[in-house]
């Protein structure tokens, strides 16, 4: 089988003008082609309602752990990069690691748009200019202080509905602490788009070829 990377495909050769829409976008028509071989049912036509139903939740819930665990992987390749500096290692490998990590990153932030509009958001709720230096760990953190606002368990028999305007904020923080990495690594808005636009390329092909 035939497998593909972010290096095997060019860079846009021209940005849109909204950025965080144009992403959106691809990311909800990767979602629709996985909604049946994930079994979502309806779930990205009920976006206005997930956020209060007990499958909504479970959904949101289970995107965040996606986000998470990439983010950990994104971790444990910085870590190596770290390593293979202080151990004077070939730039080879040390650029390998970073290209490693950034593909992580861009991992989780496939999942973190896809957890947004399941959400019933769109890239309006995402201030890009915000930036703000941030790691790993604050995006978890508020990941799951958002998490925590939904009650709903498919277990209980009365369900509530979730507090709006909290689950709102936190998943404001979560972004705004997501996109503080890339300001960290001084990577700009550009570049970002590039990284999601040539992953994104890449998740299309595997689609394609069923990998």
């Amino acid at each position: 089988m035939i497998k593909i990377n972010i290096n095997d495909v060019e860079k846009p050769k021209e940005h849109p003008d909204d950025l965080m829409k144009a992403m959106f976008d691809k990311q909800m028509q990767l979602a629709i082609k996985y909604q049946d071989i994930e079994k979502m049912g309806n779930l990205l036509k009920e976006t206005a309602t997930n956020v209060d139903t007990a499958n909504g939740q479970k959904w949101i819930k289970d995107f965040a752990w996606r986000v998470t665990e990439e983010l950990c992987e994104a971790k444990e390749a910085y870590d190596a990069m770290e390593n293979s500096i202080q151990e004077k290692d070939p730039s080879s490998y040390i650029d390998d690691h970073y290209q490693h990590y950034l593909e992580e990153l861009i991992d989780a932030l496939h999942f973190l748009i896809e957890l947004t509009i399941i959400s019933g958001y769109t890239s309006k709720i995402v201030n890009i200019n915000s930036y703000r230096t941030d790691d790993n760990f604050n995006v978890v953190y508020f990941l799951g202080l958002m998490c925590n606002c939904l009650k709903n368990k498919p277990w209980k028999q009365t369900q509530m509905l979730t507090d709006r305007q909290k689950f709102e904020g936190y998943l404001e923080k979560t972004w705004q602490a997501f996109m503080g990495i890339f300001n960290r690594l001084d990577i700009s808005k550009g570049e970002v788009y590039d990284l999601y636009f040539k992953k994104n390329a890449v998740n299309q092909f595997r689609q394609r070829s069923k990998y």
